[in-house]
């Protein structure tokens, strides 16, 4: 519950955020930093922290001025539940709408593939692959660290984190005309 709370203060806080304050670029850095966090727990095993958090992260769209509604809609993923095709539909709108966070939304996912929570790191792993998938970018182009949290989660024992990361890998599929 104190989670599910925090996420809702947030999302107020967030909503309250004036676009004329002379901080409002350092608070809209933390707006970024956050995303990470929030989109991940709405993977959450509690459903009260998935509604707070899809509610927050409606609230994070509207301070960086993107529809929520582009995120729910994604392309036709028959392999992928609902929860990883929300994934998918959000990666797909902040790589087109914030390309220029991609390395730091991937480096905070990073840290996250080492929660002690098996949803969370599950689901990092996944939006990992799908912001890369999204970008157009070859895996090979990003640093060590985040070829690093793949590997740790392939070694990982949880069952659940096995499935989603396998999930995760095909949308790394290399396109036919891909030189790898």
């Amino acid at each position: 519950m104190v989670r599910a709370m925090s996420f809702n203060l947030f999302g107020k806080l967030a909503s309250l955020i004036d676009k004329n304050a002379a901080n409002f670029k350092a608070t809209l850095d933390q707006v970024h930093y956050n995303l990470v966090s929030v989109a991940l727990h709405t993977q959450d095993d509690s459903k009260v922290v998935k509604q707070s958090c899809l509610a927050t992260l409606q609230k994070i769209f509207e301070v960086l001025e993107i529809p929520f509604e582009e995120a729910k809609e994604t392309p036709d993923h028959p392999q992928l539940d609902k929860s990883d095709q929300l994934l998918v539909g959000l990666a797909e709108v902040i790589v087109s709408t914030c390309p220029e966070k991609l390395t730091d939304y991937l480096s905070s996912l990073a840290d996250f593939c080492n929660s002690p929570e098996d949803s969370i790191k599950a689901a990092s792993g996944f939006l990992m692959a799908a912001l890369i998938s999204c970008s157009g970018q070859n895996l090979s182009k990003h640093d060590d660290r985040i070829l690093t949290a793949f590997t740790g989660l392939s070694l990982e024992r949880s069952s659940l984190v096995k499935i989603r990361l396998m999930k995760a890998y095909t949308l790394l599929e290399p396109s036919p005309d891909s030189p790898i």
